[in-house]
């Protein structure tokens, strides 16, 4: 992901609480400065990150402007163990 376009990472903000897409709590966040910052006035809000702009930290987007232009996406996969 290092180097390219911001992508979604499931992220998104209904009223005033953060919703992961596949229910799971919201526990951990790794906001850049002054994030989120309500971006664009919009009702529902996506997380999307930017390796090249912010190495990894999280930006909030209007969900409306994200899909607009489209960006990439991250998939939730089951953990492995090779034990």
């Amino acid at each position: 992901m290092v180097g390219s376009s911001p992508y979604w990472i499931g992220l998104h903000k209904f009223g005033e609480q953060w919703i992961w897409e596949d229910g799971s709590p919201f526990l951990f966040a790794n906001w850049r400065s002054n994030q989120p910052d309500n971006c664009c006035g919009a009702d529902v809000t996506c997380t999307i990150v930017n390796y090249r702009a912010n190495n990894g930290q999280w930006d909030d987007a209007g969900c409306v402007n994200v899909w607009k232009n489209p960006t990439s996406f991250v998939c939730k996969k089951s953990f492995y163990n090779m034990q």
